[in-house]
């Protein structure tokens, strides 16, 4: 697997990885709306990019299937990434995609952008992602009880961060 950055031809394969509501709300944190169309996504990047500093990547696999995606901003003010709507494609999970999509982000965030440390949030509901994210080595630095609503569901939200070692 390498990584490389998000084209918008990469966009039919993510909306195809959104399979739910659900899933949609964990993958975005309502900032997108639910169905979205290929332009608000697009739209939705670019603001981010202005406004964050953030870069999207896609996660490809040596036969070319797109296995996954991720956005990273660099944020100046404490020398830190913060990586945000994490997704590895649903019927590739469990093959270790996830982990070697967050260990090339990760090396990219400490080798490339020389940070001190990379952030995330994740909801409370979503098991397999901090089972994920704590073999990484992310540590919960904040917890938000019900930071999202999803129905009649209310999501707590835990912020992880790992430190470059």
């Amino acid at each position: 697997m390498r990584i490389r950055p998000y084209r918008e031809r990469d966009i039919s394969c993510i909306k195809e990885w959104i399979t739910s509501e659900r899933v949609h709300d964990m993958w975005c944190a309502h900032r997108l709306p639910y169905p979205w169309n290929e332009e608000v996504f697009l739209q939705k990047l670019k603001e981010e990019e202005r406004e964050w500093d953030q870069s999207a990547f896609t996660a490809v696999g040596e036969d070319g299937r797109l296995l996954g995606f991720f956005c990273i901003s660099y944020r100046q003010e404490d020398n830190s990434a913060f990586m945000s709507q994490i997704i590895v494609n649903e019927e590739e999970r469990g093959r270790g995609y996830g982990s070697q999509m967050m260990e090339q982000a990760l090396c990219y965030a400490f080798t490339i952008w020389h940070v001190d440390a990379v952030r995330l949030a994740v909801f409370e509901s979503n098991a397999p992602a901090r089972a994920l994210y704590a073999k990484m080595g992310f540590q919960e630095e904040e917890y938000v009880p019900e930071a999202l609503s999803h129905g009649e569901e209310k999501w707590g939200r835990y912020f992880l961060c790992v430190r470059r070692t």
